[in-house]
């Protein structure tokens, strides 16, 4: 079976292009742009926790795990 995982923005253009809006999210597709795009989402991902403790002040994670 072909494995039909998808990664980085591409969850979120199909998203946006199901619902008749995928122009708003196209240009982060385009090429040069797409890698440049990924390479920001994939680092903030890996660090989303630390991310919504700077935007919000308060921690979800304590010192062995994280809530959800």
């Amino acid at each position: 079976m072909k494995d039909r995982r998808i990664f980085c923005n591409n969850p979120t253009y199909l998203a946006w292009k199901l619902v008749g809006k995928g122009w708003l999210y196209a240009p982060l597709r385009w090429p040069g742009v797409k890698v440049l795009a990924d390479w920001c989402y994939l680092r903030f991902a890996k660090n989303r926790y630390r991310v919504s403790y700077w935007l919000t002040g308060t921690s979800c994670c304590d010192e062995n795990s994280c809530s959800k």
